[in-house]
């Protein structure tokens, strides 16, 4: 009686931060998916094809931990449950960070098109999984499914560490070509051409996130101790992204406001959609 009371404590004492943590990706999750949906489907919001798979990934990655929703406190889940939540919460941050590199470099493919008057191609990725019955079982947080030995999570983060120290490499290089190009720039938007430079500034803010992402696999990947509070940072990541690439989308939600359409200059590559 007395042990199931202790246990009983601790499940209410883990409530809160599961709660919060819950929310976080379920807002998350439907608004990268509206964002994705509104963007098929909305003729004043255009995106590149890997401006998709990004989100979607980030979509991908908040709704594995979605899975245990009803199973986060009380009995363990189900193993069959139990194994490919955990298998998706180690796959989610490489498919995550792969998303980030192939868009950094579609976007590196767009400007240099612009600027150097050149052709463009694109290119795809996917992920990886695991296996061994005795180490899968729920986190002490109560929040998601783990592997309780290093190789799955070790083997996770050197793919994130590499993806995403690779996207910065080239930021780092748009930039550059940015600041040498400047003057080119400045004529094609007096040209009415536009060249977002916002766009290059939520790569930015981006790549900032994509720093935390790789953090956020060690959390995940290897911070057994850590209690359902600091797991909520966790959380927050696909709402940033979700929030710094979709401040339009929200406008084209807006139906009921006429939108003012802005004339494209004749090149295919004028218009930077990110």
């Amino acid at each position: 009686m007395g042990s199931f009371l202790v246990r009983a404590s601790l499940d209410r004492g883990l409530l809160v931060p599961i709660v919060i943590f819950d929310v976080l990706h379920s807002v998350a999750f439907f608004i990268l998916l509206v964002s994705v949906m509104v963007a098929l489907f909305s003729r004043s919001v255009l995106r590149m094809k890997t401006w998709f798979s990004l989100l979607i990934s980030w979509a991908l990655y908040s709704g594995s931990f979605l899975i245990l929703v009803g199973h986060q406190v009380g009995p363990e889940p189900p193993f069959a449950l139990c194994t490919f939540q955990a298998g998706l919460v180690y796959g989610g941050p490489p498919l995550v960070a792969a998303a980030s590199l192939i868009f950094v470099i579609e976007v590196y493919f767009h400007l240099t098109a612009v600027t150097l008057s050149r052709g463009i191609n694109n290119d795809i990725i996917n992920w990886l999984g695991l296996s061994d019955i005795k180490t899968i079982g729920r986190h002490p947080s109560g929040l998601y499914c783990r592997v309780n030995q290093h190789v799955p999570p070790d083997f996770a983060g050197v793919l994130v560490v590499s993806f995403i120290a690779t996207s910065m490499i080239f930021e780092a290089y748009i930039g550059v070509h940015l600041y040498r190009q400047r003057v080119l720039i400045r004529r094609i938007d007096n040209q009415r051409m536009e060249i977002p430079l916002k766009a290059f500034f939520r790569m930015v803010a981006f790549s900032i996130l994509g720093s935390l992402a790789v953090i956020m696999v060690f959390v995940v990947n290897t911070g057994s101790d850590l209690d359902g509070w600091s797991m909520l940072f966790v959380a927050g990541l696909p709402l940033a992204v979700a929030l710094v690439f979709d401040t339009d989308i929200l406008l084209a939600l807006m139906f009921w406001r006429k939108r003012q359409v802005k004339p494209f200059g004749e090149s295919p590559t004028s218009k930077l959609p990110v």
